[in-house]
């Protein structure tokens, strides 16, 4: 539900420092991206965004204060997931470009929130609420899990066999 300026404002000091602790938590990340590998990182790291997503809808305050620990290991997990595959795929050579590219994509799914924005706020009186844009959004949120697939997929069909 909708909060109060004041509880939105508790929120946002929470928020502030509840991200923090992940900085504690990202070695952690490091290890588990070398002992399960990149598909689990990336399946992971976009577990935590799903749930970010919609752990903030909730109108209980101790689930948006975890919502906002995960979030922090999400911002943080996901660049570096992003970064060390790109560097163990392209190299030292392309990385430069291929960071680029990336951020490239990453500038434009930005820019669509405006327009997104504005369609939901034409709409709302007759939908009521978000809840028809937010389930789209977890809907194609489920794409993002056809990268880790992949790169499971393509480790499986480049292992050695025998």
């Amino acid at each position: 539900g909708g909060k109060t300026p004041a509880q939105a404002d508790d929120l946002v000091r929470a928020f502030n420092w509840l991200i923090l602790a992940s900085s504690v938590i990202t070695p952690l990340f490091g290890r588990l991206m070398d002992v399960l590998g990149m598909s689990f990182a990336f399946f992971f790291v976009n577990t935590l965004g799903v749930f970010v997503f919609g752990a903030l809808h909730s109108s209980d305050f101790g689930l948006l204060y975890f919502a906002f620990v995960v979030f922090g290991c999400f911002r943080a997990w996901n660049y570096g997931a992003i970064t060390a595959y790109a560097q163990s795929v392209f190299g030292g050579a392309n990385f430069g470009r291929i960071y680029g590219v990336i951020g490239l994509f990453g500038i434009l799914a930005s820019a669509l929130q405006a327009p997104v924005i504005a369609i939901s706020l034409q709409y709302l009186p007759e939908w009521g609420d978000f809840l028809p844009v937010n389930l789209t959004i977890e809907g194609c949120s489920a794409l993002v899990y056809v990268f880790p697939a992949f790169i499971w997929w393509q480790g499986r069909r480049e292992a050695p066999s025998g």
